[in-house]
């Protein structure tokens, strides 16, 4: 009934992007200075630095996907990667709490089939069986489909004529405390948010005759993938286009999903 900016009464209410509705948190007479040094406070920054450490990670995770972010995910993306990142931040025992690392080349199965439009998935328009591989030397992976008809497996919005694979291929490096900076850094920095994008040609939605793909798709200039403390991310999705004359308009959002992490 009431609208305001700000704090009233020791609470501040705020918008989440992505999510309708405000909401409210008391805000604490704390100061900013009593957090960073008292004793009190040490659990606090502990669970801080991690949380930024989560933050890192996740920028470099949606790095991999940067020129197919507006298209492929949804306001919610980033959140919902901080909160798989803390996961498997909490999964580091050799370190102390505060400081363990994000150790994504040894827990990357938890990011298979992370979402990056939560609202609109992979399986909600395409039922098709599909495999994954990659190469040993992991620099080069496929997304396979066996003979399926567009017509027959595809959910596709009004206005779509055509539709595309896509394909990504990004490293994500694990990510460790530096006691110099002090601060989180990417453990193989030179091989972080390496990535390639690759595309299938366009197929009719309304098509009855079996096709079969095999995409695949290379990271060039890239050395020692196999023995670096890197997860390399294999993400699969489908773009749906309206044909304007010779032209191909993306005129809708897309489903993207993390299939393979090795």
């Amino acid at each position: 009934m009431l609208k305001y900016r700000g704090s009233l009464d020791g609470i501040r209410h705020y918008k989440i992007k992505g999510k309708e509705g405000s909401f409210a948190v008391y805000v604490t007479p704390v100061s900013a200075d009593r957090i960073k040094k008292g004793a009190e406070f040490a659990r606090t920054r502990e669970n801080m630095n991690e949380f930024g450490a989560c933050g890192r990670i996740t920028a470099s995770f949606r790095m991999g996907i940067a020129p197919l972010l507006t298209q492929m995910a949804d306001d919610t993306m980033s959140a919902r990667a901080v909160k798989l990142m803390k996961k498997i931040n909490l999964e580091d025992l050799s370190e102390a709490r505060g400081y363990r690392a994000i150790l994504v080349s040894k827990k990357g199965e938890m990011l298979i089939r992370f979402p990056y439009r939560e609202s609109l998935q992979l399986r909600d328009v395409l039922r098709a069986p599909y495999s994954m591989t990659h190469t040993e030397s992991k620099e080069s992976a496929t997304f396979h489909i066996e003979p399926f008809v567009p017509a027959k497996v595809l959910t596709y919005p009004s206005g779509a004529t055509h539709f595309r694979f896509i394909q990504i291929l990004s490293v994500l490096s694990d990510f460790a405390y530096n006691a110099v900076t002090e601060q989180y850094e990417p453990v193989e920095a030179v091989l972080n948010e390496k990535s390639v994008i690759t595309y299938s040609d366009y197929f009719p939605v309304s098509d009855d005759v079996a096709q079969v793909l095999s995409l695949t798709s290379t990271l060039t200039n890239v050395e020692g993938l196999a023995t670096a403390q890197v997860a390399c991310i294999q993400s699969v999705g489908i773009e749906f286009v309206q044909q304007v004359g010779e032209r191909y308009v993306s005129f809708t959002k897309d489903a993207l999903m993390v299939g393979d992490v090795f």
